[in-house]
């Protein structure tokens, strides 16, 4: 008795999402970059397919472009520095742009070498701006040290670093409408911000509905590095943040960008 043997071949159309981001291809199902980095000729020594230098923990690159990276000494196991990873083409101009500072203002702080390799447009690292940098950095290695963490807040923390350029670790103020009147009464609402401004977020326009203050950094296309305090328990740290990955995090939280009667939310010590 012979049989038939009937084989069924089913096919199924499987789609992997992926997802543009900043000009190249992400397959999220893989973790893979499937283009190149528009700027791998700047980085010989790293793949065309890498991200952040292959460390996005430390470093972030909103558009493939540029990045500023925070580098660590790993013997002593604490950040080194900071520095500003230069994008082909810009210049002095465009620094201007992005940080608020103007031309004049920036010219005073490099000197004539960094200037030059800057209005060329060569790639140029920027390891300072001006004193703004010390601050940060010894914000960032402060999140060794759990008793640090604790003593201050991110209101405390953005007032102190606007107005002194250093962070007051001592600086803890845990009513919002103490720190909008400290915001009211030693600093003035800008619709321009420049490079250590202070940024308001809450639910309200009213003074004391404040949520969350953060620092600015730069403009970066539609987004804004932000310096930040997430809290202030010993589990809350001093961060680097792009505002659209703070918003996305603890946007329920902490509302939005707004100022005290409305209006802008960046706001500039007297």
């Amino acid at each position: 008795m012979k049989y038939l043997k009937i084989v069924v071949v089913s096919y199924a159309l499987v789609f992997f999402p992926q997802y543009t981001f900043a000009g190249r291809y992400y397959d999220s199902e893989t973790g893979r970059w499937l283009q190149v980095d528009p700027m791998a000729d700047k980085y010989p020594g790293w793949s065309p397919y890498n991200y952040c230098a292959d460390n996005p923990l430390k470093n972030v690159d909103p558009n493939g472009m540029w990045y500023v990276y925070a580098g660590v000494d790993e013997e002593q196991k604490k950040f080194a520095y900071i520095k500003l990873v230069w994008e082909k083409g810009d210049n002095l101009n465009t620094l201007s742009e992005r940080t608020g500072y103007s031309v004049d203002e920036l010219k005073g702080m490099y000197d004539e070498n960094t200037l030059a390799a800057l209005e060329a447009g060569e790639q140029t690292d920027l390891s300072s701006f001006g004193d703004k940098f010390e601050g940060i950095l010894e914000a960032l290695n402060a999140n060794m040290d759990p008793s640090i963490l604790e003593k201050g807040n991110c209101f405390g923390m953005s007032l102190s670093y606007s107005k002194d350029g250093k962070v007051d670790f001592g600086s803890l103020i845990g009513d919002p409408r103490i720190a909008d009147n400290k915001l009211q009464t030693d600093f003035t609402q800008t619709d321009k911000p420049r490079f250590g401004d202070v940024i308001r977020y809450g639910t309200g326009t009213k003074a004391g509905e404040a949520a969350h203050y953060g620092v600015f950094l730069l403009r970066n296309g539609q987004d804004i590095q932000t310096f930040n305090k997430l809290g202030y328990s010993s589990n809350s740290t001093f961060t680097l943040q792009w505002q659209s990955d703070l918003l996305s995090l603890y946007g329920k939280y902490y509302g939005s960008p707004v100022g005290i009667g409305g209006g802008s939310p960046y706001y500039r010590k007297k």
